[in-house]
């Protein structure tokens, strides 16, 4: 029946057969499995993959709301007068960066592409079972062991949390960003680079217990994640052991059709489509919102195929590959 009303069922022996849940307290003749529920949140993509750890969360990100700081909080400094300044993060540009938490300015402030920006809708870290934690010097883009993740690019490359010493006092809070070997932090209306600096990092004994278990979940969580992002769904069935197993059987029995995964999967690779191109090739993206607009069926066609399998098969022409693939498949103006 359509539509599916509340939570979604599915049958493991009909094919392509759901339910709703009105359907289902109905009963059925075969046995029924709950549909996994994936929100369009990059880190229901960490959930979906089982912990590695039976140990409660090290640290948590809590949302800021009514602009009230939630307890626990990592002080990270202090500016000029003594005032204490946080660790926090934001999304920018489908970036989720790290960066300073102002009280007095109920904001954050978060560095990006030669500029500072700042939001007031924000995650602060926190440390609800108050692990020691320690700043250790590092530089040109490398981080101790033991160092914590406080967000990531938008292709998947993990930021680390790391500050500067200014004027004195420990002013402002940046992502250390491994690739370009320098630590970012905002000052005022600009991003400052800097080679040398300090890292956030748990005590070596207590990342040793936890295995370098941070937030984020372990190195394991973020290449599964970054494969699926980058080759598409059909990459999840190489990681059978790794996933949770209803999302898993869901997932294998829905090959080439539409579910949960899927549908997140698209949703990123619509919105780098449009960070990407929007300023390298603007001209492509307005062709890709003319067949959008004009051939939606068409346009979600050519999306649902790089969502399930990536743009590994496009080879180095990805761009031009997805543009023929626009005209040739069915576009008329």
């Amino acid at each position: 029946m359509s539509p599916l009303i509340g939570e979604r069922y599915y049958c493991k022996t009909c094919d392509n057969y759901d339910l709703c849940t009105r359907c289902q307290q109905k009963g059925h003749e075969h046995e029924l499995m709950l549909v996994p529920q994936l929100n369009e949140d990059d880190d229901q993509l960490h959930r979906m993959i089982k912990q590695k750890t039976n140990n409660q969360p090290i640290f948590e990100w809590r949302s800021v709301t009514n602009d009230l700081l939630p307890l626990n909080k990592c002080v990270a400094g202090h500016r000029r007068g003594g005032l204490p300044i946080y660790v926090g993060r934001a999304y920018h540009n489908y970036h989720l960066i790290p960066g300073t938490v102002l009280p007095t300015y109920d904001c954050i402030c978060v560095p990006y592409s030669g500029s500072a920006h700042y939001y007031t809708s924000y995650e602060v870290l926190t440390n609800p079972n108050d692990y020691k934690l320690q700043w250790i010097i590092s530089s040109n883009g490398n981080v101790p062991k033991g160092a914590i993740k406080g967000g990531h690019e938008s292709n998947g490359g993990i930021y680390y949390i790391g500050r500067v010493a200014c004027g004195g006092a420990f002013e402002s809070i940046g992502k250390v960003h491994p690739s370009l070997e320098a630590l970012y932090v905002p000052y005022g209306s600009k991003e400052w680079c800097f080679e040398e600096y300090e890292v956030l990092c748990l005590e070596t004994e207590v990342s040793d217990e936890d295995d370098n278990s941070d937030l984020e979940g372990n190195d394991q969580k973020d290449q599964i994640v970054s494969d699926l992002l980058r080759n598409g769904r059909q990459a999840l069935f190489k990681y059978e052991d790794d996933t949770i197993s209803e999302i898993y059987t869901y997932e294998s029995t829905r090959v080439q059709e539409e579910s949960p995964l899927l549908k997140l999967i698209k949703q990123d690779v619509e919105e780098t489509w449009d960070t990407l191109l929007s300023q390298s090739q603007p001209e492509i993206m307005l062709f890709f919102n003319k067949v959008k607009d004009e051939n939606y069926s068409h346009f979600d066609n050519v999306l649902r195929r790089v969502a399930e399998y990536g743009t590994t098969y496009t080879k180095s022409s990805s761009i031009l590959s997805l543009a023929l693939q626009m005209v040739i498949h069915g576009y008329r103006r």
